[in-house]
């Protein structure tokens, strides 16, 4: 009998789920964020594919974060070759193009909160815990976790609190330091998850991309751009919807 896959990826109607499957605690090996590459990229170049909603197998976790036992067995170019595969990750998810979730239970920790956090939208269950434990590790907390927790919302006084100190937190202030958009009973989260996917896929891709990127650029733009580039983009769907231009 062969290995379990180590990510599932299948598709219902528009909705395209990427599952993490080491189920014990989802850690993240050199298989598992590779095969993870070629889903999301299949997903983004799905015509078919218009929501993304990324979710973790058994019990216990969301994600565990790296798998440690695997990186200490890699030399030292392997390491770095990881290194950068973690980061590449994290940035594909973050500049995914169209719409993600990020359907979390039990731990999300390190890379597992980083996931999370690159989605555009996260669902959390009651059990949910998190935790940035890269400084009290002795290592760096890189590959995208100050950007991308601000790129999330995460004020920057909150980051320095949770980066810094390495304190797990839960389900309830994640929510109230904007982490998570919502929080359900587990037993819920997936159906609650595709439940809101599904409305997503109802709208335009053309707008749900557009969208996203206006969002994702404002921090760097600036408001005077994002209200020139909100109002052509604005007119120019007018024109081909109504005027057929």
């Amino acid at each position: 009998m062969g290995s379990p896959e180590v990510l599932l990826y299948e598709k219902k109607g528009r909705v395209a789920i990427i599952t993490l499957n080491r189920p014990e605690l989802n850690f993240a090996n050199g298989e598992m964020l590779n095969k993870l590459m070629v889903a999301l990229n299949d997903a983004e170049e799905d015509q078919n594919v218009r929501c993304v909603v990324i979710m973790g197998a058994g019990e216990r976790a969301f994600s565990g974060g790296i798998d440690l036992k695997y990186v200490r067995s890699l030399t030292r170019d392997g390491q770095f070759k990881f290194a950068e595969l973690v980061k590449d990750v994290a940035y594909t998810i973050a500049r995914f193009k169209k719409p993600s979730i990020a359907a979390v239970h039990g731990h999300a920790i390190g890379l597992g909160y980083l996931i999370a956090v690159a989605a555009d939208i996260r669902i959390a269950a009651q059990d949910s815990k998190f935790k940035i434990p890269e400084v009290e590790l002795g290592m760096y907390p890189g590959s995208g976790i100050t950007v991308i927790s601000l790129k999330s919302g995460s004020l920057p006084s909150s980051l320095y609190e949770l980066i810094l100190t390495c304190e797990e937190f839960d389900v309830s202030k994640a929510e109230k330091l904007g982490i998570i958009n919502k929080i359900v009973p587990r037993e819920k989260l997936e159906e609650s998850a595709l439940s809101l996917a599904r409305k997503i896929s109802l709208a335009d891709p053309a707008i749900t991309t557009q969208v996203k990127k206006l969002i994702r650029d404002y921090p760097t733009i600036g408001f005077d751009e994002a209200e020139r580039r909100e109002t052509e983009l604005h007119f120019d769907y007018m024109k081909r919807r109504f005027l057929g231009k």
